[in-house]
């Protein structure tokens, strides 16, 4: 056999070179993946229970969130039978300068005045500072935004009907109150937390501008409201850096391959090595969990621009970009898509606060 083999040298290029490839496609499955080391390089957790001990411990004392939280326990809401007469209910969508019969107010004062504890609760969590929300906000099922909203809605209510009352004082105080409600999503948040946030906002703006419409308030009341305006999520996209971030950590887990989408027992030592030397070897690793950390990176980077200097490239053009040029790695590019047209959303806000702040000026 030896005889043979030197007779065929190839046989033993071939054989060595098999060794070869082997040994490298072995070190290779062994070592640390392209897109964790991405992920370190940019301080993005690598899993959920990573991200968790970045932020503070539970909620309890001295932390807004705790209040927050009771008021969502707290809320009530409006009665059936009065429910077609609140013509604000639901996202506030009604005319501009509605005029309210005296069935639409009785409703709207009964539905404020049956949450003045969850109410007096809001205001209360803004007394203190905001830490986050419990940690269980990374599961997939989650009630805060269902209640956040819910939330933004009343005290909404509660300043228009201060309005129709021309009460200006509580007005001015429940509109300060909602621009500051959007901060129940942000920190530790992840995208559907920042959409949230934003429509949070919006049902704020909506509430400013309709309340303008029944009475006017002190210029006291005008100064605090463009002090609420003037915040970074109203004027910036800095606040999304984070919630990119944590977002990349919890659809990293979601396919990371030693994740539950490719859970073997962890005593078939050889199982595992067959499983990572065939991902290496399809280049899962790279096409598209790198794919996805790149994109998000550049998504990320995107946030430090100013709000006039971000390119924001219109939907039809982003999926005929994506699908011409990126058919290898779809998956990072739906990830970018859905990202990018959140900054648009973002940056829908940020122009209607400044047009708020130039008509309050």
């Amino acid at each position: 056999m030896t005889q043979r083999m030197r007779r065929q040298p190839w046989a033993i290029l071939a054989l060595l070179g098999f060794t070869l490839v082997f040994a490298a496609s072995v070190y290779d499955a062994r070592r640390e993946p392209t897109a964790k080391r991405q992920l370190r390089r940019a301080d993005i957790a690598l899993s959920v229970e990573e991200l968790k001990e970045r932020y503070s411990p539970e909620p309890w004392e001295n932390n807004g969130a705790k209040f927050y939280l009771q008021a969502m326990t707290k809320l009530r809401e409006p009665e059936r039978s009065t429910w077609e007469h609140l013509v604000i209910a639901g996202d506030l969508c009604y005319e501009y300068g509605h005029v309210f019969t005296g069935e639409q107010q009785d409703a709207l004062r009964a539905y404020v005045a049956a949450n003045a504890e969850t109410i007096a609760l809001i205001q209360k969590a803004q007394e203190y500072p905001f830490t986050r929300l419990t940690g269980d906000r990374y599961h997939l099922i989650q009630e805060y935004p269902g209640q956040s909203r819910a939330l933004a809605r009343l005290v909404a209510c509660a300043a228009l009907d201060a309005a129709l009352s021309g009460d200006t004082a509580t007005m001015g105080k429940m509109i300060t109150t909602g621009l500051r409600l959007p901060e129940i999503m942000t920190e530790g948040g992840l995208l559907i937390d920042a959409l949230v946030a934003k429509g949070i906002c919006t049902i704020a703006f909506d509430a400013l501008e309709n309340c303008l419409y029944y009475v006017c308030p002190p210029s006291d009341t005008l100064h605090s409201w463009v002090r609420g305006l003037d915040t970074e999520m109203n004027t910036t996209y800095r606040w999304l850096r984070e919630i990119f971030k944590n977002e990349t950590t919890f659809q990293y887990q979601a396919f990371e391959y030693e994740g539950p989408y490719f859970d073997w027992p962890k005593r078939l030592y050889w199982l595992r090595t067959l499983k990572n030397l065939a991902l290496e070897w399809t280049q899962f690793s790279y096409f598209i969990q790198n794919g996805y950390v790149l994109n998000m990176k550049s998504i990320i980077a995107a946030t430090e621009k100013h709000s006039c200097d971000l390119d924001v490239t219109p939907e039809e053009e982003l999926r005929e970009a994506g699908w011409s040029g990126n058919a290898r790695n779809p998956y990072a590019f739906l990830g970018f898509d859905i990202n990018r047209r959140l900054q648009t959303i973002a940056g829908n806000n940020i122009a209607q606060a400044a047009t708020i702040r130039a008509a309050l000026a």
